[in-house]
């Protein structure tokens, strides 16, 4: 049977039904069958049977095949009644219900990896899907059981599942989509045959047709649909095809042809006691007989309708009771008309109490699902338990065997690690106390290099010119000469005095300001001749810190540069600004002398100490000099990199 396929079709969802005779000798199989799975075979049948006619009454033949189903532990048998359950569930509107015993088969059947089953399952969650608006969520599962079709070769569930997914395209209103794959599943069938199913298909192509506008095609298509259902005898499908004409004819404003083609499919549907055939097709005949003010016939069909819709889905019930409050206003009926409105209202009003009485009954369904699990999984658990503890004492020995080699492990790596860092801290401690002093014994070779360069750069070189003019006193014969000569010394040793107290207090300071700087810089001009103007200018903070180094090596720089300046420029005016900058400060030296080319000329011992001076201090030096003068620019950070304090 392919009944496990469910399609979701626009005319009726089920194939031919069985005979009354068959469902007779269904019931007496039950009754004298000896083996179960026969058993189970006429419970699915008879739920079949009954799912469109009495769809409580095959929920019951569903239930019962899954007691037996679960008593005899047959898989298969079970994951088909939980279809068969959701299957009614569908056909009474509970859509959640269907969908919860939809999900049990479909866990069953995906254990039991049979390509049909899983096909038929997870089509019908995409039916679901489809039914309460979720097309997404339709097309996902119905894409899902084409990607297993690729791996299972079967041409007749291939063409089904086309026409679901051409239904969900339909109801997104994706007409060209909707043709492409109902054409598709047209094709399959054609070539293999199956020509109830092309059927179905042509009553569905007929449909989107209408839908699109192109009623001569729609038209088309259900005559070649009616000539297929009257050849299998599925009088079901043929109401439903005379139904689909007559709502051709209404579009064409033919209401008298409709009427005719309306009352053949509600006639059909009484002949086979097809209740949803009754109540749909008697309301589609009350309302063309209201359109064509026909309201006492329209009353008739109504009634029909609702004495089957009673029985049947909310929303339908609603449609009835609108009907017939319009029918009796137009009958003048106003007692009918309050009695119908009335209903209709209380009717939506309860809606919202239905639902959630249907949420409850699914919930209830749900736990009592859920409990059986839980009796099951406890029995497992027991069994276990017992194999558990009969291991137990085994595993406890190897347990306790394993923490003592572990704990033994540890302790002699624990002790290992302290021992080895002893060790380590030791050597450290020897390696710190032995760098220290040879820290130590560097600071003080460059202490005594420093000491040694400012007093051989300065004093020694004044004590050398000293001598050397006592030496050269000896040549001189004339006394006023000698005289000039002694008092020129006399002033040098003085100026020797100053230099080497300059040195001391530069070497005894450990830092001082920009302030304190300027004010040694100032002194400088007590040596220079009257002649020579000198500008000390700064924008810089006077309390900016600057350490002994830097106001040495800066007063030095200073102080060469002016003595550079008396002897070679012949300058008449000498300029000194310092100025902040983003990490340090700048040394401006300009004077207004005769300049020289510093690219031809051999620089000298004074401009190197300058340069010298100036990298000492992690600064950066600059000379220009032209025609118009000689200009030095020293660049001096606050604070010495790494690499320049090492």
């Amino acid at each position: 049977m392919f009944k496990n396929l469910m399609l979701c079709l626009s005319v009726c969802s089920s194939l031919p039904l069985l005979a009354q005779s068959e469902v007779a000798e269904l019931t007496k199989m039950l009754q004298n069958a000896k083996h179960d799975t026969i058993k189970l075979f006429a419970y699915s049948e008879l739920n079949w049977y009954y799912s469109d006619k009495n769809p409580q009454k095959a929920e019951g033949f569903a239930r019962e095949e899954l007691k037996l189903a679960q008593k005899i532990n047959n898989r298969r048998w079970e994951s088909q009644a939980f279809n068969d359950i959701g299957i009614s569930k569908y056909r009474l509107g509970q859509l959640d219900s269907a969908r919860h015993y939809y999900d049990l088969s479909l866990k069953l059947r995906t254990k039991i990896k049979d390509p049909s089953l899983l096909v038929s399952s997870i089509s019908k969650i995409g039916v679901i899907h489809q039914e309460m608006g979720n097309y997404n969520q339709a097309l996902e599962y119905q894409f899902k059981a084409l990607a297993l079709l690729d791996t299972y070769q079967n041409p007749k569930y291939l063409a089904m599942t086309l026409n679901n997914i051409a239904i969900v395209y339909e109801k997104l209103k994706n007409y060209p989509k909707t043709i492409n794959y109902l054409i598709k599943a047209i094709q399959i069938h054609q070539q293999n045959g199956d020509e109830y199913f092309l059927g179905k298909c042509y009553a569905n192509l007929a449909s989107v047709y209408k839908k699109t506008g192109e009623l001569a095609k729609s038209d088309d298509y259900l005559r070649k649909a009616l000539a297929i259902f009257i050849k299998f005898g599925d009088k079901s499908s043929e109401a439903g095809v005379y139904n689909s004409i007559g709502m051709n004819l209404r579009a064409r404003k033919k209401d008298d042809e409709a009427l005719r083609y309306y009352i053949k499919a509600f006639q059909l549907s009484k002949e086979i006691q097809d209740n949803s055939g009754v109540r749909l097709y008697g309301h589609n005949i009350s309302c063309a007989l209201t359109d064509m003010k026909k309201y006492a016939q329209a009353e008739k069909y109504e009634l029909a309708s609702l004495q089957q819709t009673e029985k049947s889905s909310v929303a339908q019930l609603m449609l009835c009771y609108r009907q017939l409050a319009t029918i009796y206003g137009y009958l003048n009926q106003g007692k009918n008309v309050e009695l119908y409105m009335n209903k209709y209202t209380a009717l939506k009003d309860s809606v919202f109490n239905v639902e959630f009485a249907n949420q409850i009954g699914e919930m209830e369904v749900k736990f009592q699902t859920e409990k059986t699990k839980r009796a099951l999984a406890e029995q497992k658990e027991k069994a276990a338990l017992n194999e558990l503890k009969s291991e137990a004492r085994k595993k406890w020995l190897l347990v306790i065997g394993g923490i003592a080699v572990f704990l033994l492990g540890t302790t002699v790596w624990i002790y290992r690690s302290q021992k080895l860092k002893r060790l380590n801290q030791q050597r450290e401690f020897e390696l710190n106390k032995q760098l220290d002093k040879v820290n130590l014994e560097k600071s003080f070779a460059e202490e005594k290099i420093r000491i040694a360069r400012e007093l051989h750069d300065n004093i020694g070189s004044h004590l050398t010119f000293m001598i050397s003019s006592l030496d050269n006193m000896a040549y001189i014969q004339e006394m006023d000469k000698k005289l000039e000569k002694l008092t020129d010394l006399s002033n040098f040793g003085r100026l020797t005095m100053k230099d080497l107290r300059d040195t001391i207090w530069a070497m005894n300071h450990e830092g001082g300001t920009v302030e304190h700087l300027i004010g040694r810089i100032s002194e400088l001009r007590s040596v220079l001749p009257n002649s020579m103007e000198v500008q000390i200018d700064t924008t810089m903070d006077l309390n900016q810190e600057l350490n002994g180094l830097q106001l040495l090596n800066v007063f030095r720089i200073v102080q060469e540069f002016m003595q550079n300046t008396i002897k070679y420029a012949n300058a008449s005016q000498i300029e000194i600004s310092l100025t902040p900058d983003d990490s340090g400060f700048i040394v401006h030296l300009t004077d207004n002398g005769s300049g020289f080319d510093v690219h031809q000329t051999d620089l000298g011992n004074g401009i190197r100490n300058m340069q010298r001076r100036c990298e000492d201090v992690g600064g950066t030096f600059a000379i220009s000099s032209d025609q118009n003068g000689t200009r030095v620019e020293c660049r001096i950070p606050f604070q010495l990199s790494t690499s320049e304090m090492a």
